[in-house]
């Protein structure tokens, strides 16, 4: 059954195309994180231009050591 779910998510080069996000703690402000999870968001439009063009796209993280 679990197996089905993911192959009806599955798109190629991609895999499944779905990710999640568990945060756990109190007074956490949802719609302040939604906000800023939502912010990092490809466009309809930067989605359409692919990969070669995403790997252009500043990151905004620190390089991993």
């Amino acid at each position: 059954e679990y197996r089905q779910f993911i192959m009806e998510k599955w798109q190629e080069p991609f895999g499944d195309m779905r990710q999640e996000l568990v945060f756990i703690g109190q007074n956490l402000d949802e719609a302040r994180m939604r906000e800023a999870l939502d912010s990092c968001l490809l466009s309809e439009a930067e989605l359409l231009e692919g990969m070669k063009v995403w790997q252009q796209l500043p990151d905004p993280f620190p390089a991993w050591e």
